[in-house]
């Protein structure tokens, strides 16, 4: 009894897992496309929590030490990079798509904007990390990083690829 339960839990993992990815694009599947756009998402959310992270330490502390500042700085501008590299996959049907074209130009208008912001955090952190400093950087950062974030979106919905991770 217990082998035909656990043979039909995966069974229907499988039709459940099938399922999910029936849903995007053939063409997408095949190409990688989804793969890409879904982790360009996901670096995305990650730069976007790393500002997040700084922002909360700013408003509760008097300081942020400069070695933290100049981590998460770090990190976001890495995960934007990798973010870039991802969306990068989609040039060629940008040249003959103008929708996927200006979206983009937008989502990369705004992760230039962020990388710009994580200069800005690391001169407070050679300042000396004032918090209200830092948290009017991060502010600054994070609105960004929500902009491309909505741009994305609008990308996958435009290209009718499912979220690679449900959120």
């Amino acid at each position: 009894m217990k082998t035909l339960v656990a043979f039909l839990t995966a069974g229907g993992m499988l039709l459940t897992a099938q399922a999910t990815f029936a849903q995007r694009d053939a063409g997408s599947k095949m190409s990688g496309q989804a793969y890409e756009i879904g982790s360009a998402g996901l670096y995305q959310q990650h730069a976007y929590e790393n500002a997040q992270a700084i922002q909360y330490y700013a408003e509760q502390a008097k300081e942020v030490p400069k070695e933290t500042l100049k981590e998460h700085a770090e990190q976001i501008r890495h995960n934007l990079t990798l973010s870039n590299k991802r969306l990068a996959s989609l040039e060629k049907l940008a040249k003959t798509d103008k929708i996927v074209a200006q979206h983009l130009t937008a989502i990369k208008e705004h992760n230039a904007e962020a990388v710009e912001a994580c200069g800005m955090l690391e001169e407070c952190a050679d300042l000396g990390g004032d918090s209200v400093t830092v948290s009017k950087c991060c502010i600054d950062m994070a609105n960004h990083l929500k902009a491309a974030k909505a741009e994305h979106e609008k990308l996958e919905k435009y290209l009718k690829l499912s979220p690679v991770v449900k959120k």
